[in-house]
C-alpha cells in the first residue's frame, strides 16, 4: 500500500451536524440522562455553544482550499476543544463538594470523565494532523490508558479503537513500528472481541450537537470504518517490519471492506492504486494470475468510474491525478508483463537447450523445466479468497495471459504491455517527468529482449535488439549528466550490453567461425563490438575514485563489470594477431587492476564476488595465451 502511513481518520462534520447547527436543539445527548441536574446544566450551558462554533470552525478546516496559513482553522477549532477540556477539568474538581447531588456523583465522574476522553482525543488528532506529534502523544496516551479496561461491549469502544488508530500513527510516523503494531493490535482486538448487536455510540455524539439523530446506521458506519482504518495501518506497519505475508493479507482485507464504499472519484484513485500496489506482492511470490487479477480489479474499478464524472468539470488537481492514476495502473501492467515473459522465457530457453545441449547437461535441464512447469501451476491458480467479488474482469483478463509457451504467445502479451507503455508515456513525458519517461523506455527495452527469446528468426532478433537501441541512445546522449548521471549510467550500460548482444547474434548465425565468415559479416561484428565497447567506456568513465583513489562501494560492481565488459569486446575483435596481442595485455592489466583493488577493500569484494572469482580465473590463463601470440609474433 502506501509507502508512508498517514492518517485516514477525518470525520467529516456535515456528516454528523446538520447543516444549520443554529436550528438544532441545544439538549445534551440521551447518554447523559443518567446524570444529575448540575452535570445536564453544565453540558447545555457551558459545553454545547461551544461545540457548536467547534463544529463549524473544523468543518471549515476540513474542506478548506490550500492557503498561506492551512491550519488556521485547526488551530481555532482546537482552541474551543481546549476551552471544553478546562471547564471539563474544572467541573470533575467540583463533583465531590457538597453543592453536587451525591447520589449522581460517581455517574457523574464517569460521564465527565467520558468527555474529557473524547476531549483528549480529538484535540490529540488535530496535533497530529499540524504536525505536532510531541503534542499528540501525551493527550492521546491520557485517553488511552483511561480507556483501556473498557468492557467487550462498552459503548464507549468507537473511541478507543480511534485513539489506538491514531497512537499507532504516531510511534510509525516515528520509526517505532514495533509499538505502533502494539497500540493498533489494541483497537483490532477491541473490535474483534465486541458482542453486541449495535454498534458502539459514535464519538462525535456526546460533543456535537444533532450528531445523535444520526442514529444507528451513522454508528455501525463509523465502527466499521474505524476497524478499516485500523487493517489499513496494520497492513503499512507490516510492510515496516519486512513482514510482507500479513502485510499483503491486511492490505487485501482493507480492499475488501473498503470496496463497497467508494462513492467519489478520490475513493476510485486511491483504492484502484493500492489493488493495483498489491499485486507486486503477488507478482513477487509467483501467483501471476492474482496479480493479474488485482490490476484488472484496479482498472475496472477506477474507469467505472470515469464514466460517470464530466472531466472538464472536475477541478486541474483531480484531472491530473486520474491522469497519473491511469499512467500508474499501465506501469503495473507493463511489470507484470515484465515478469511473465522473463519466468517464461527461462521455461522456453531451457526447453530450446534440452534439444541442444550435450547430453551430460540434459538432466540439470529437465530439472529445470519440470521445477519451472510445477511455478507455473501456482502461477495460473486463482482461489476463491482471492478475488474481489462483484467485479466483472473477464474480458481484461482473457487478453493477459500469465503464462506463455511459445511466440505467438508472448507476442500477445508483448503487444497488451506496449498498448500500456504508450498510455504511462502520455502523462509521464520527458517535459517534467524525465525519470520516470526514462524507466518506462527501459521497461519497454526489456520487453523487446525478452520477446526476442522466443523469436526464431535471426533477422527479427536483430531488429528488436536495435529498436531497443534506437530508443535509448537518443536520451542517453541528450539529458544532462549533472543531473540525470544514474539514469544516462543505466541507459549507457543497457545500450552496451544490447550491442553485445547482437555481435554475438551475428556469431552464432554465422555458418563459419565469425574469423572466416564474410568480410561484410566481419564488419558488421566489429562495428557492432566497438560500439559496445564505446558504450562500456562512457559508463567506465562517468565513475570517478575520490580524493584516496577509492571508489564508493555502492559503484564498485558496475565499474568492475564496466571494465569486464571494454576487456571482452576489445578481445573479441577481428583484427589482426599484432593489435590482438595488445589488445589482450590490455584486458590482462584490467583483470589485474580489479583482483588487487577488491583484494584490498575487502567491503568492495563482498560485492562482486561471483565476478571476482571469474576475472581471478581469467587472470590465470590469459598469460599463457599472451605467451602463444608473442612467439607467433616473432
Amino acid at each position: 500500500m502506501c509507502e508512508d502511513i498517514t492518517t485516514v481518520e477525518s470525520e467529516l462534520l456535515d456528516n454528523l451536524v446538520p447543516p444549520n447547527t443554529e436550528e438544532v436543539a441545544m439538549t445534551p445527548h440521551p447518554y447523559y440522562n443518567h446524570c444529575s441536574g448540575s452535570v445536564k446544566r453544565f453540558i447545555v450551558t457551558d459545553i454545547l455553544p461551544i461545540a457548536r462554533q467547534y463544529a463549524v470552525v473544523y468543518h471549515s478546516h476540513e474542506t478548506a482550499e490550500e492557503s498561506n496559513e492551512p491550519y488556521k482553522h485547526a488551530y481555532e477549532a482546537r482552541e474551543h476543544l481546549n476551552t471544553c477540556l478546562s471547564l471539563t477539568n474544572s467541573i470533575l474538581l467540583k463533583t465531590d463538594e457538597s453543592e453536587w447531588e451525591q447520589e449522581f456523583v460517581e455517574k457523574d465522574k464517569l460521564c465527565l470523565q467520558m468527555l474529557r476522553n473524547f476531549l483528549r482525543y480529538q484535540i490529540g488528532k488535530i496535533n497530529n494532523e499540524v504536525e505536532e506529534p510531541h503534542e499528540a502523544e501525551p493527550m492521546l496516551l491520557q485517553c488511552f490508558e483511561s480507556m483501556k479496561h473498557l468492557s467487550t461491549g462498552d459503548n464507549l469502544l468507537t473511541l478507543y479503537c480511534c485513539v489506538c488508530n491514531e497512537l499507532g500513527v504516531i510511534w510509525c510516523q516515528r520509526g517505532e513500528q514495533e509499538r505502533s503494531h502494539e497500540y493498533l493490535t489494541c483497537g483490532k482486538n477491541a473490535y474483534e472481541d465486541y458482542n453486541r448487536e449495535n454498534a458502539p455510540i459514535h464519538i462525535n455524539e456526546l460533543f456535537c450537537p444533532g450528531a445523535a439523530e444520526q442514529g444507528e446506521e451513522a454508528r455501525r458506519s463509523a465502527w466499521e470504518r474505524t476497524y478499516t482504518h485500523t487493517l489499513y495501518y496494520l497492513a503499512q506497519v507490516y510492510g515496516h517490519l519486512k513482514q510482507f505475508d500479513k502485510a499483503a493479507l491486511y492490505c487485501r482485507r482493507t480492499l475488501v471492506r473498503q470496496l463497497p464504499n467508494i462513492l467519489t472519484i478520490n475513493d476510485a484513485i486511491e483504492w484502484s492504486f493500492n489493488a493495483a500496489t498489491l499485486s507486486n506482492y503477488y507478482s513477487r511470490h509467483q501467483r501471476l494470475a492474482v496479480a493479474r487479477h488485482c490490476i484488472a480489479c484496479a482498472q475496472v474499478v477506477f474507469h467505472s468510474f470515469l464514466t460517470k464524472i464530466n472531466l472538464q468539470e472536475m477541478r486541474e488537481n483531480i484531472r491530473e491525478k486520474i491522469e497519473r492514476t491511469k499512467a500508474d495502473i499501465a506501469r503495473f501492467w507493463i511489470s507484470l508483463a515484465r515478469t511473465i515473459l522473463l519466468e517464461s522465457s527461462r521455461v522456453f530457453q531451457s526447453k530450446v537447450a534440452s534439444k541442444t545441449e550435450p547430453s551430460e547437461d540434459i538432466d540439470h535441464i529437465q530439472k529445470m523445466i519440470a521445477a519451472s512447469e510445477k511455478m507455473f501451476e501456482v502461477a495460473e491458480r486463482v482461489d476463491s479468497e482471492d478475488k474481489f467479488e462483484g467485479i466483472d474482469v473477464s474480458q481484461l483478463e482473457s487478453r493477459f495471459i500469465v503464462v506463455t509457451s511459445c511466440y505467438a504467445q508472448a507476442s500477445e502479451v508483448f503487444k497488451f504491455a506496449q498498448e500500456q507503455v504508450t498510455i504511462a508515456h502520455g502523462f509521464f513525458k520527458m517535459d517534467g517527468y524525465v525519470t520516470d519517461h526514462i524507466e518506462v523506455l527501459q521497461d519497454s527495452s526489456t520487453l523487446y529482449k525478452l520477446l526476442s527469446m522466443f523469436e526464431p528468426n535471426f533477422d527479427m532478433k536483430c531488429r528488436m535488439h536495435k529498436r531497443r537501441i534506437d530508443m535509448l541512445e537518443g536520451p542517453s546522449n541528450s539529458l544532462n549528466t549533472q543531473y540525470y548521471l544514474m539514469v544516462c549510467r543505466q541507459m549507457w550500460y543497457e545500450i552496451a550490453d544490447t550491442y553485445m548482444e547482437m555481435a554475438g547474434l551475428k556469431s552464432d548465425n554465422s555458418k563459419f567461425h565469425i574469423s572466416q565468415a564474410h568480410p561484410k559479416v566481419k564488419q558488421k561484428y566489429n562495428k557492432l563490438t566497438l560500439q559496445s565497447y564505446k558504450y562500456y567506456q562512457i559508463f567506465h568513465d562517468s565513475i570517478k575514485p575520490e580524493k584516496n583513489g577509492v571508489y564508493d562501494i555502492e559503484l564498485i560492481r558496475p565499474l568492475v563489470l564496466s571494465k569486464m565488459g571494454m576487456s571482452k569486446a576489445k578481445s573479441n575483435l577481428l583484427v589482426d594477431e599484432r593489435e590482438l596481442y595488445r589488445y589482450m595485455n590490455e584486458a590482462l592489466g584490467e583483470y589485474k587492476w580489479i583482483v588487487k583493488y577488491l583484494d584490498q577493500h575487502p567491503d568492495a569484494k563482498k560485492k562482486c564476488e561471483s565476478q571476482y572469482d571469474l576475472v581471478k580465473e581469467l587472470s590465470a590463463l590469459l598469460p599463457s595465451q599472451i605467451d602463444k601470440f608473442q612467439k607467433k609474433l616473432i
